[in-house]
């Protein structure tokens, strides 16, 4: 496995990846850098809690997570010269991606109770103009729908289709794999992860496809056969529905992001930013 690390000068407070030549970061600050060239916004905006995402070569989300009422567009559109595209309110995603035409976000189950306006659809989807085509929370009446708590990781499969994962709270029957295409808004249920390890002992909050194979993320709080703060581990489920340790690491702590083809990234304690490729 490839493992690669991004450091600068000042720490990233968030970041998007789609290769070793494609990737975006703002750093602690506020300063916009795409491919190692910084990128200056016209008109001073400011963007208080920044969550960023690659739309497209030239095109980049930026989601400000503090935003004054429900009324706020709080979701803006830049190009790679820094000139203001589109803005929009998407509340306070958990998670963010983009794939054709389409940025989708997941939003966490707490978000029911501060009354959140997508809190309560759990999955949305925007085109780039900023207009909501599809809440996951419509398909509540079809047999294919699967209430969960919260989705932990998106993942592109490809222009038209992604993966989702969301967290049940229903022992075995937990982390259900799902595939949403983001054109007719079918989805397509393909299995639970726990189920197919028969155990309910893993917890993972990112994961990705390779070839036939899958590959899960696990990352903990507490020491795990060590006496650091924290610890991650990658599991490989084969296609033999049989799950294995693939890798291990005290030192890749914190909350991953999974990408196509067996990649992950990771921000880690001291914001650096790490990339792993199987």
């Amino acid at each position: 496995m490839k493992i690669s690390n991004i450091k600068i000068e000042h720490e990233i407070i968030t970041a998007d990846f789609k290769s070793e030549e494609n990737f975006m970061f703002i750093n602690k600050c506020h300063e916009i850098y795409r491919n190692g060239d910084r990128i200056k916004l016209k008109n001073n905006y400011i963007i208080t809690e920044p969550r960023i995402t690659i739309l497209s070569d030239n095109l980049f989300l930026l989601v400000d997570l503090e935003f004054e009422n429900k009324g706020s567009q709080n979701a803006l559109i830049f190009d790679n010269e820094g000139n203001f595209k589109k803005s929009f309110f998407v509340d306070a995603p958990l998670n963010i991606i983009s794939t054709g035409k389409r940025i989708i976000m997941s939003y966490s189950g707490s978000q029911l109770e501060i009354g959140s306006r997508y809190g309560n659809a759990q999955i949305v989807i925007f085109d780039f103009d900023g207009n909501c085509l599809f809440e996951y929370n419509t398909l509540e009446k079809s047999n294919e729908y699967i209430k969960f708590l919260e989705n932990k990781s998106l993942v592109v499969k490809n222009e038209t289709t992604i993966y989702f994962m969301p967290f049940i709270g229903n022992g075995t029957k937990e982390f259900p794999v799902i595939e949403l295409d983001v054109l007719n808004y079918s989805i397509n249920f393909l299995f639970y992860v726990l189920d197919e390890v028969k155990s309910d002992k893993y917890y993972f909050t990112a994961f990705s496809k390779k070839n036939k194979d899958w590959y899960f993320f696990e990352n903990f709080d507490k020491p795990l056969e060590t006496n650091k703060a924290s610890w991650s581990r990658i599991f490989r489920l084969s296609s033999n529905k049989i799950l294995e340790l693939f890798f291990s690491s005290p030192e890749i702590s914190a909350i991953p992001k999974g990408f196509p083809d067996g990649k992950f990234s990771t921000l880690t304690e001291n914001s650096n930013f790490n990339y792993f490729e199987i």
